[in-house]
């Protein structure tokens, strides 16, 4: 089984990573974890992320909100560099 909040965690490590080194292979990484956590926890019918990868209702206690930041921390650096979200995460 696996949780949108350990996702969303390895995908903020990967970024974080390309932030102190500037390399890139650390972001085409985060792509294709992202890539494979849509797929995984986003289903056609709801907005919101799935609870793992074995359910299908929503669930904040495995913490999709962690993942759903991560992914738009992502598409920021991808498409708008420079943009500064001013994110917070409460669980760090």
């Amino acid at each position: 089984m696996i949780w949108p909040g350990a996702v969303g965690d390895a995908l903020a490590v990967l970024l974080n990573a390309h932030r102190l080194t500037g390399e890139q292979k650390y972001v085409n990484r985060a792509d294709q974890l992202a890539g494979k956590a849509v797929d995984i926890f986003f289903i056609d019918d709801s907005p919101l992320p799935k609870a793992s990868s074995q359910d299908d209702h929503y669930e904040a206690i495995t913490r999709p909100d962690t993942l759903a930041m991560e992914l738009l921390d992502l598409w920021a650096m991808r498409n708008k560099p420079g943009l500064e979200l001013g994110l917070i995460w409460p669980e760090r």
